[in-house]
């Protein structure tokens, strides 16, 4: 903190000096006009004057003190000689730009700069409510209200990670002390100017302002040259962000949801909304219908996947009120239901202000995986039925009542688009949203045990389980050894009987309902479940035998074949060799079918999604960064392939003439230049009518290798690259179907 000289300050502000001459001459004048006799008076006089003098000494004294108290970092002015001036610069420039980053990092990752490194965070973008955060790539972001006890846990302990004001001035007074060095290089830049510097030890006060951040950097530096010295010690800077104001709107909805459960009101509100006794909608919280039989079963994986997406779309419509983004939607006139639209879309609207300035969103992404539980009973959601059969009358009910425990993610994002000379800063944190029972968590909440789902249906009911015995073996379908403990069902029509486990020979011998076109369905940890038609008769023995498809791990590396650009004088390419395996593609374009490896700044999104008629879907997706393998988990099979490239890397197109002969002239214009931060450099489609095959050689390989078309833009010269070779990206899907036989699956 800065000591100020309170006596210089007030002499030099108030001219003190001039006042005691005053008052002085004063008591000249008085004795030279003989007036002593009223020296009583005279004395009073001078003590008021004293008086007054004092008592505004100490009130300039408080308010110099209170000023330096909430400004520890304000300027202290130093005079440095003109030829060690640009040494000052240089350092208040370091500062600047290595507080701007740190403050960058404090905002993208919830008021932390390293959460992991630092406070041992834990994170995990497959069970993002596991832990303590959400992460994308090497951004965490801690969630400042999270249910921090497990998901299946019988008990809710609430826990905050917000951190205070004084913690994020700690987090960038950290960050600058450690990484200012990297900036400042050891003054190597004037070391080569003939300049000597040597430094002490250095400390760093930050103070978040109203309007701004500002740092004052506290460093002993002596600078020389030529016999001539300078020494320095303070250094500012201010950078103009309203920071303050922006975690004061994040405290506020962080409040709201501490203080009111806001995100839970809104998910029970979306369930029950989008609930029904219809398969396409979510099992009702509560509901009953007077049918006969049930014609409704839900799998509890399938809502899951229903719930996913409803989240990832009803989320983003919650609104902060009148924030800089706000959109007031009205309900049009006439509409069905308008005023319970009006009321659902009013009650989307967070009751809040301050944040007019600011852009203020909610999301939750649909590859974030949500903790979902509900009363299933393995596996199946169904209602419970009644049927009643008396004196001529037939009467059924079937009651549905699902209790949900769902727990998500939900990241908020403040945007102020004016901030840093409109480059924008972004504040995000993290809410975790936590149902259990059907409401909204209270701390230290004791949870009762789980309720499953009713008792079977009249179909599936043991009593009715009338067929001869049927064994089904389940077997490997690579090595053909024995599965046990699959999971053995009977499926006819919308009812899913729950038959029993293999043993260890992986076999069941069991009766089952009677039933015309039936359907034996086998799940199993670590497989693939399979399906297989069965008819079931009154009494009559049958067997079947059901091979599974295994998941086997194995690494996953992307390589590259290039489509060249060729002319009269050969193929565009910085590569050196040639390539005699090339296969013409038209328009001046060549295939090759010799791969290479990604740009370490190119990654790879793939998408693989398994063709079967009988066995359960299996979707995989990943990303593989440049030459870096990927671990898997996948069965063979057959696959649609969704694959595309990036190249994390600007591309130029630079500004050419192009000229036109005309009848009388010749015209030419300028065509500009073109500049991509990313590139979309190719990848791979293969639809179910050519799909990617994937032998049963992945159970004894180690890795394998799949290919993308890429057309090689970056390998032509820059002053040969032409804007409608951007048209070559559109033909991704074109190349895989004419080029699919050189680009399947390796194997090593």
């Amino acid at each position: 903190m800065m000591k100020l000289n309170i006596i210089g300050i007030l002499s030099r502000v108030f001219r003190v000096d001039k006042f005691l001459n005053i008052y002085k001459q004063s008591i000249v004048h008085t004795m030279q006009r003989g007036l002593m006799k009223e020296g009583k008076r005279a004395q009073v006089s001078l003590f008021i004057i004293v008086g007054v003098l004092i008592a505004a000494i100490f009130i300039l004294f408080f308010v110099f003190q209170g000023t330096d108290q909430t400004d520890e970092a304000r300027r202290v002015a130093e005079d440095v000689p003109l030829e060690f001036n640009p040494i000052k610069v240089f350092t208040e420039d370091c500062l600047r730009v290595t507080a701007e980053q740190g403050l960058i990092r404090l905002g993208q990752q919830g008021g932390y700069i390293r959460p992991k490194e630092w406070y041992g965070l834990r994170f995990d973008s497959e069970q993002p409510t596991e832990y303590d955060g959400i992460t994308f790539s090497e951004t965490t972001i801690p969630y400042w209200l999270y249910n921090s006890a497990a998901n299946d846990a019988n008990v809710i302990q609430l826990t905050t990670l917000k951190p205070t004001l004084e913690q994020m001035q700690s987090e960038l007074k950290r960050w600058i002390e450690e990484e200012i060095d990297y900036c400042l290089d050891n003054y190597r830049v004037f070391q080569e100017q003939q300049f000597s510097v040597e430094s002490g030890e250095l400390e760093v006060v930050v103070t978040i302002a109203e309007n701004s951040v500002n740092i004052q950097l506290v460093y002993s530096l002596t600078a020389s040259r030529e016999g001539r010295f300078a020494e320095m010690e303070n250094f500012y800077t201010e950078i103009p962000l309203q920071l303050k104001h922006m975690i004061d709107v994040a405290t506020l909805i962080w409040e709201a949801q501490r203080d009111f459960s806001f995100l839970e009101e809104h998910t029970l509100s979306v369930m029950t909304l989008f609930s029904g006794t219809e398969t396409d909608k979510l099992p009702p919280l509560t509901d009953t219908t007077f049918r006969l039989a049930s014609s409704v079963i839900w799998q509890e994986r399938d809502v899951q996947k229903m719930m996913r997406e409803l989240l990832s779309s009803y989320v983003s419509l919650l609104q902060f009120y009148n924030s800089r983004n706000f959109f007031p939607y009205e309900v049009p006139e006439g509409e069905k239901f308008r005023a319970t639209k009006q009321r659902i879309y009013n009650n989307m609207i967070l009751p809040l202000s301050g944040a007019e300035d600011l852009d203020v969103r909610f999301t939750y992404l649909d590859s974030w995986e949500p903790y979902i539980d509900a009363n299933a009973n393995g596996g199946i959601i169904k209602p419970q039925s009644m049927f009643i059969s008396t004196f001529g009358i037939v009467f059924g009910m079937q009651q549905f009542k699902t209790v949900y425990d769902v727990s998500y993610p939900v990241w908020v994002t403040l945007h102020d688009p004016d901030a840093l000379g409109n480059r924008g800063y972004f504040f995000n944190f993290a809410l975790e949203t936590n149902v259990r029972n059907n409401r909204p968590v209270e701390q230290d909440q004791i949870l009762p045990a789980p309720v499953l789902s009713a008792r079977d249906s009249l179909l599936c009911d043991q009593k009715h389980r009338n067929s001869g015995m049927v064994t089904v073996i389940v077997q490997d379908a690579y090595t053909h050894q024995p599965v046990p403990e699959a999971q053995v069902s009977f499926v006819a029509g919308e009812q899913n009987c729950i038959i029993g486990g293999t043993d260890a020979a992986g076999v069941l011998s069991a009766r089952f309902p009677v039933a015309v076109g039936g359907v034996v369905h086998v799940s199993a940890a670590d497989y693939v479940g399979t399906s297989q038609y069965i008819t079931t008769e009154r009494g009559k023995d049958d067997m079947a035998t059901i091979d599974i498809a295994g998941l086997t791990e194995v690494n996953l590396l992307v390589q590259k074949k290039k489509v060249y650009k060729c002319d009269k004088d050969g193929c565009l390419t910085v590569s050196t060799g040639s390539d005699p395996l090339t296969v013409p593609t038209g328009e001046g374009w060549q295939f090759s079918t010799v791969p290479v490896n990604l740009k370490p700044a190119e990654q790879a999104l793939v998408s693989l999604t398994r063709i079967s008629q009988f066995d359960d879907s299996f979707t995989f997706a990943t990303i593989v960064n440049g030459r870096n393998p990927q671990r898997i988990r996948i069965p063979q099979g057959s696959y649609k392939v969704m694959m595309q490239l990036i190249l994390n890397e600007e591309y130029v197109i630079p500004e050419r003439e192009e000229c036109e002969n005309l009848v009388v002239s010749e015209e030419c214009y300028t065509i500009p230049e073109v500049k991509f931060d990313t590139l979309i450099n190719g990848g791979l489609e293969l639809g179910a009518d050519d799909p990617l095959v994937i032998e049963d050689d992945i159970y004894s390989a180690q890795e394998i290798r799949l290919f993308a078309v890429s057309p090689a833009l970056t390998d032509i010269p820059l002053a040969k690259r032409r804007i409608e070779n951007i048209e070559q990206l559109g033909k991704v899907k074109e190349y895989s179907d004419v080029y699919s036989e050189f680009l399947e699956v390796e194997y090593r």
